[in-house]
């Protein structure tokens, strides 16, 4: 199934943005956090479910955008392997 035109291409851009979301999720995560520790008297007013909402779409549509070159860079090559001489 790996070895069909465009498979590869789909798995790629799929852990690449995976990768870049896993991280950058959890920057998010930590951000809200340290807010809600920090200043906790202005957390009800900055982090908000709309506003969470908002940042993870935002983080979302910038993996897709920024890793799209995966899908025409990468692809199959076709041939055979050279055999060493012993």
């Amino acid at each position: 199934m790996f070895n069909r035109w465009g498979w590869c291409q789909v798995v790629t851009y799929v852990s690449s943005v995976c990768a870049f979301l896993s991280s950058w999720l959890i920057v998010a995560f930590t951000v809200e956090r340290f807010i809600a520790v920090q200043y906790p008297l202005h957390r009800p007013h900055m982090c908000t479910v709309a506003r969470a909402k908002l940042i993870v779409t935002i983080l979302a549509a910038f993996a897709l955008l920024t890793h799209s070159y995966t899908l025409v860079t990468r692809g199959m090559v076709q041939g055979e392997v050279s055999k060493e001489k012993s």
